[in-house]
């Protein structure tokens, strides 16, 4: 499943207009590139950071709750670690990863804002991406991000995105 289709799924059922109303806006401007995706790396830094404070929020109240599974992040690793024996670019098969963990923080507002950042962020990375990472190395970081991000240990929790968002920052903009 396709980021967009999984952030539609999970924005379809926004019941507040004015919320309703900008997802939509904002969701056509990003389709219609009447935002500017050739970003420079000051710009995607900003996102990333916008991402970091969203994506950290929402760890701390997964880790909150005890939550010390995720069958459908499993699953996702699972896919992943299945292209990544193909030798199959992975790096992109991630971002539901992520949207998963992040969903069980029980938070709808921080979800969808989150779920649109990462469009945006996402998109810009295809962008900035113009190498193959070796889906191994992904594969591994991805594995080794749920597993700090279900530890129930919040700060390690933090820690491990904190991190993983610093290396995504390291790698395309350098």
């Amino acid at each position: 499943m396709l980021y967009r289709d999984l952030s539609d799924s999970y924005l379809a059922d926004v019941r507040r207009p004015v919320i309703h109303n900008a997802r939509l806006e904002l969701a056509d401007a990003i389709r219609s590139e009447v935002i500017d995706l050739a970003l420079a790396n000051e710009d995607f830094k900003d996102l990333m950071e916008a991402r970091r404070v969203l994506e950290c929020a929402l760890i701390r109240r997964v880790a909150r709750q005890g939550v010390r599974q995720v069958p459908a992040g499993e699953h996702i690793l699972h896919e992943m670690a299945e292209l990544a024996e193909a030798g199959e670019d992975v790096y992109f098969v991630s971002t539901p990863l992520h949207l998963a963990v992040m969903h069980r923080a029980g938070s709808p507002v921080l979800e969808k804002l989150e779920t649109v950042l990462f469009e945006i962020t996402t998109d810009v990375q295809r962008q900035l991406y113009r190498f193959k990472i070796d889906p191994k190395q992904v594969l591994a970081g991805h594995r080794q991000l749920y597993n700090e991000m279900v530890s129930g240990d919040e700060e390690r929790a933090v820690a491990a995105v904190n991190a993983h968002l610093d290396d995504t920052l390291k790698t395309l903009t350098h």
